[in-house]
This record gives structure tokens, sequence and C-alpha cells, in this order.
């Protein structure tokens, strides 16, 4: 049968052949076309996507096979999709759509209040959220949940499914109830080795213990755009972005800036604050200026100070860290550090405290660690948060971070090589591509004590 098919087919591909007598002109006039529209796929491409634009519809771009997977879930998940007919295609095979629609993960959110603030979130993301809220559990399917909370409000797990609670904290030790808490859930997700080795020491099971590390959006910082103007007039501007609370550290900052800088020194310090605790800008100028008295001196005496009060949305956030020439803060403590890192995604040169949670991203080939030394939590710290007491945590070295910051004054070439270094190892190791497969790895493990009951 298999030689009839061969025979068959050369016979009458032959007798086609021989019926049109421009054969040979025919195909080669199509492999021209072929090879031309291959030359020139974009060109094309981009007037195929203008006539679908023209006629209300709507061109994805994909440049990988996990791009093209992951848009066609955004789409299924934007349209509440149960149920998903496609046609066969061999891209679709190559890409990996079957399997992973048939892997198609359902998610339920529910809100977990622990403070009136509300973060700041693009419209699209606030808009994906509410649907999720409304989502549909297939009781077929395994089941988990991860809540992702501060450790006191975590919930034990009440239901048949696993439970994971993801969290952090900012100090050597964690507060008892936290300890009690996390040890009744399946696993405990915590941004940092750091964090590893704190919960383990304060009483958290250690085999319930993983890193998860938190994302950042690669686009928003691929094209920054044009850096915002400080309007300080100083050649070298420092920022620093943070909550104006005594674990930032920003008497530090403000204890080695006037001890530093004069001011006849052309640099400038641009604080980019808010209060949790409630104090206006005006209230925290005011702190600066007694603080600064303490010290013997006054802000005339030292160089230009400014807390940069305007509003930026979300969006504009690596314009502000790229107005600056490096991002300063001397932190006591972080559970992982965010605008240390999206200043370092922005190829901005970081200095920051050498310790806590930060340090799972800062090196000293991709910036400027600041030594320290640990020392009990402050009583004005316990009183503004009672469950730092009996911990500790980091005092940097002032000498030290003047030095760095002179360092940055004096535009020490080698300094550049650091900020390109630690804006590639950000954006290399936390895009969400790269965050997606630990998640990934972590779900599958946490619906594994599922299967193992």
């Amino acid at each position: 049968a298999l030689a009839g098919a061969r025979s068959g087919f050369t016979l009458k591909r032959a007798k086609a052949r021989a019926a049109v007598p421009e054969f040979d002109a025919i195909r080669d006039a199509a492999r021209d076309l072929k090879n031309h529209v291959l030359a020139n796929l974009d060109l094309y491409l981009e007037r195929y996507e203008a006539r679908v634009i023209e006629s209300g519809g709507h061109v994805h771009w994909a440049e990988t096979a996990e791009d093209a997977r992951r848009i066609v879930l955004d789409i299924c998940r934007r349209a509440g999709a149960k149920t998903v007919n496609k046609g066969k295609t061999m891209i679709g095979e190559e890409c990996g759509i079957n399997a992973m629609l048939e892997e198609n993960v359902d998610i339920l959110t529910f809100p977990m209040n622990w403070t009136k603030r509300l973060a700041e979130i693009p419209e699209a993301e606030q808009e994906m959220l509410s649907q999720l809220e409304s989502t549909r559990i297939d009781g077929q399917k395994p089941t988990v949940m991860v809540q992702h909370t501060l450790g006191e409000i975590l919930e034990p797990c009440k239901a048949t499914y696993p439970c994971a609670g993801r969290t952090m904290f900012e100090t050597d030790s964690l507060p008892p109830n936290w300890v009690s808490r996390c040890n009744t859930l399946n696993k405990i997700w915590v941004p940092s080795q750091f964090n590893v080795d704190t919960f383990e020491s304060a009483g958290v099971q250690k085999d319930k213990l993983r890193i998860l590390h938190p994302a950042i959006d690669v686009e928003q910082y691929q094209d920054i755009g044009t850096p915002i103007d400080f309007g300080s007039g100083k050649k070298i501007n420092f920022l620093s972005v943070f909550d104006w609370t005594e674990r930032k550290g920003w008497d530090n900052l403000i204890r080695a800036w006037a001890q530093e800088f004069a001011p006849d020194d052309d640099v400038c310090l641009v604080l980019k604050v808010w209060s949790s605790g409630g104090k206006t800008m005006d209230q925290i100028g005011e702190e600066i200026e007694e603080f600064l008295g303490t010290l013997g001196t006054t802000s005339a005496n030292c160089a230009e100070i400014i807390i940069y009060d305007h509003h930026i949305p979300e969006a504009d956030m690596p314009r502000l860290y790229a107005g600056a020439d490096a991002f300063v803060l001397p932190t006591r403590g972080e559970g992982w550090g965010r605008p240390i890192m999206e200043a370092m995604a922005s190829g901005v040169l970081a200095i920051a405290t050498n310790w806590s949670g930060c340090t799972e991203f800062m090196t000293k080939e991709n910036s400027l660690p600041i030594d320290f030394e640990l020392a009990p939590c402050s009583a004005k710290a316990v009183s503004q948060a009672a469950w730092f007491a009996g911990h500790n945590w980091a005092e940097v070295h002032i000498p030290h971070l003047q030095f760095l910051m002179r360092c940055v004054a004096r535009e020490v070439p080698l300094l550049k090589k650091f900020a390109a270094q630690g804006r590639q190892d950000i954006l290399t190791r936390f895009d969400r591509k790269a965050i997606g497969a630990q998640l990934r790895h972590l779900l599958l493990e946490l619906a594994e004590q599922r299967t193992s009951k």
C-alpha cells in the first residue's frame, strides 16, 4: 500500500504539472513571493496590525512562547472564560498553548485588610483583582490557599486544602504571635534567606520555610523616559524614598549628611517621604530642623535638603529614581527594600545598609553596602511599634556612610559600573517571568501537601 502511495503520488503530480505549461514560472514566482514576505515580515505584520485595528480588533505581540502563553491566559482571565475553542496550528503546538490551557489555574482573591491606606496600582490590575474576587472554584481541581499579609493576621488553615502564608519581618526576630500563627500553616513563603534565618531562629519550623522573591515589572524600567528634575540646581542629587519612621534610619541619614557636606558642596539630598504615622511634610521638616539642633547645627549650615512634596504616579517612579545620581537609605532593617530595588532597576547607584532583606539583591559588585553593627531596637521604636520589643536591628557606621556619599559626590568612575551591574542584576533575576517560575514550583509543592494526605 505504501509503495502504491509513493508511485501514485509521483504519477499524478507529473500529470498535473504537464497540464500547466507555465508550472515552473508559477513555482518560481511563489518561491520569490515567499522569500520577499519573509525578508520583509516586520513590515507586513505592522500593516496587518493596522488593518485589524481599523476594523476594531487588537493584535498581541509575543517575542517568546512564554509571552504567547501569558497573553492567551490573560485574555481568558479577563473574559472569565471557562471553555476555550481554538484552531489547530503548528505555532500553537510549538508554544505549548494546549498544555497551558489544560494546566490553567483558577484564582480566587479576597482582601485581608490590615491598614486603611490603599496601594496605588494600575487600573488594569485593579480590574483584574476585582474580577478574581468572583472566581468560581472547580472543586474537582487541587486547591490551595495563599495568604499575603502580616504574620499576626495569618489565619489558621481551617479548610481541607493546604495553606501557605507569604510574609516578612525587618529585625533579627519575630513577635511571639507571629511564630504561633506561622506554625499553623503548611508553608511560609518569605522573600529572602535573611528571613529564612530569622524566622527559624524565632521558632518557625524550618521545613515550612521557602523563599519567594518579590517581582518587578521589567517593561516599566526598559524605556524610562525623561528623568524628573528636582529643581535643586545642584550637580549631584541623592534621593531617598521611605516611610518616615525610626526603622528607616532617617536620623542617621541626616546626621551623616550634616557632618559630611557643607553649604558650598554642589550636592542636594532629596527626600521623597510619606508618614504612616500621619505627620505632614511641614512637621517632618520641623523634625529635621530639631534633630539638626541636637547636633549643634542647622539646615543653613549644611548642604541643601529638599522634601520633594509632589505626587508621583506609580508609572512615573522610574523617572523619579532616574533623576538622582545615587539612592541612599541607611535603614535599620528591611523585609525586602523595594525602593532600593526599584532605584537599582532604574540604573541608579544604591547606598544602603548591608543587612536584612535587601542583601538578597545588593552585593559589593552592584551597589555600595554600608557597614553596620547590631543594636537593640530603640525605646522610641518600641513606642511606635511594640512588636520590636527585645529585638535587634542595624545601626550603620556613620563615617562609612559619609565616605560612600563623598565617593558619589567626587564622581568616582567605578561607581557607574556598579550601577550598570545593579540594573542588570535586578532586571534579570527579578522579572515576573523568573519569579513566576518560582511561584509555580511553590504552588505545585503546596498542592502535593494535599496529595500526600
